[in-house]
């Protein structure tokens, strides 16, 4: 980023000439800490970190559209200008948001703040109000209103100053439902209505919004009578839910809980619980290429990692982690560089998912049994298996379920069907 202090000509020259850099190999992130305006990402080598199209931030448009052209992961944008200066833009990672259940929650949000469905919301609304027809004593309210200040209104609708019978009156009908003072009030609280100089207008379309809410409401309610789909989906949803308790409680959490039984088993089937012979693989992650040349031609001359480590980060600057782990097999991850290493063996410096990465074999680990602790998610999950079991068994037994292999001979022709009770 350059800041708006250039003029447009120089600041694309300038830009051009860094863009022409970077094709020719320089390192984006080291040219971004020498000479981009923006400080905060300056220090980390430009690193804006996530950007997400539809967020609601300070990016421009602009800067979101070219980010959003580019393709794959290292891909560098032309100069691009905003009301904040000129940019070249690097692709370091996209991330994947095909799980529309992690995504809902935001997406519903998202989705109820546009114009369009407030607006599509609103003439539900009226349409439902209009066909169950409704009544509302507006005169009441009013005179509720008039009882007091302006900025206490709401205060006075919920006060025990009024009787009973006044905050439990009912002031409006939808349909065959009716709803209170009381109701109104609570409804009022939950907003924090700031009531202004003209209460009455204020509270009436407070009113209106009321029995707005108040009519989808009833509708949702009712949808179950009038859509036998959307019934049906309604039972399956209750039904899981139901499941997922009975199973939560008589399974998961119970094979979790039980360590006693966890041990049995793992001691009945130590056996089965074995790591394979695996690689001992060492990350060098850097912040940028450059550290992992040095990283490289340390680890040549010998050099133990530990003290690599303890080298290169000095200061408050951290500038390289290690990570260790084990493998055996591919794994879809950039850990499968690993497997073709020779022990004492280092890759070459490699970018994976915009991280600068040198992998060291560090040794081979031999086959051997898994301790308890080790083998406790596995175990668990076997547990849970013979308690699920065990529990529709019982259940079996308990409802007299039955099944009729003839019929599905009959039906789908000889096989091997057998009755269970």
């Amino acid at each position: 980023t350059l800041g708006r202090q250039f003029n447009t000509l120089e600041a694309i020259r300038r830009l051009d000439s860094l863009l022409t850099r970077i094709r020719a190999g320089e390192e984006f992130s080291d040219l971004a800490r020498r000479y981009s305006d923006h400080k905060m990402s300056a220090q980390n080598g430009g690193q804006l970190g996530p950007l997400s199209y539809n967020a609601t931030n300070q990016v421009p448009d602009s800067f979101k559209k070219a980010a959003f052209e580019l393709k794959e992961a290292g891909d560098v944008s032309g100069v691009v200008r905003t009301d904040y200066g000129y940019h070249l833009i690097r692709l370091d990672q996209k991330q994947d948001y095909s799980d529309y259940e992690k995504v809902y929650d935001n997406l519903k949000t998202f989705v109820n703040r546009m114009p369009q469905t407030q607006e599509a919301q609103y003439h539900l609304a009226r349409r439902i109000r209009l066909q169950r027809g409704e009544r509302v004593d507006t005169a009441r309210v009013l005179r509720a209103i008039n009882t007091s200040s302006p900025d206490s209104v709401k205060r006075m609708l919920l006060s025990s100053a009024i009787s009973m019978g006044a905050r439990e009156a009912r002031f409006a009908v939808l349909g065959d439902t009716s709803f209170t003072l009381r109701d109104l009030a609570t409804y009022l609280a939950a907003r924090q209505l700031a009531i202004g100089d003209n209460p009455e207008e204020q509270i009436l379309s407070s009113v209106d919004a009321f029995l707005s809410e108040k009519a989808l409401d009833l509708e949702a309610a009712h949808l179950e009578e009038r859509d036998a789909e959307f019934k049906r989906i309604m039972d399956e949803f209750r039904d899981g839910l139901v499941l997922f308790r009975v199973m939560e409680d008589s399974v998961w959490n119970a094979a979790a809980a039980d360590t006693s039984s966890l041990k049995r088993h793992y001691e009945e089937h130590a056996s089965k619980y074995r790591y394979p012979d695996r690689k001992r693989l060492i990350t060098f992650h850097g912040r940028t290429d450059s550290v992992l040349q040095i990283v490289a031609r340390r680890l040549e001359a010998g050099v133990q990692p530990a003290a690599i480590l303890e080298a290169l980060n000095t200061g408050d600057q951290m500038v390289l982690r290690i990570d260790t782990a084990y493998t055996s097999a591919e794994t879809g991850t950039y850990l499968d560089r690993g497997l073709t290493l020779r022990d004492g063996e280092h890759s070459e410096p490699f970018v994976f998912q915009g991280r600068h990465l040198i992998l060291l074999h560090s040794g081979d680990e031999p086959a051997r049994p898994k301790t308890f602790a080790e083998a406790r998610a596995e175990i668990i999950s076997d547990y849970q298996e013979i308690l699920e079991t065990r529990l529709i068994q019982q259940l079996r037994r308990r409802y007299g379920a039955r099944t009729y292999p003839e019929h599905l001979r009959r039906a789908f022709g000889p096989g091997p069907i057998t009755t269970t009770r």
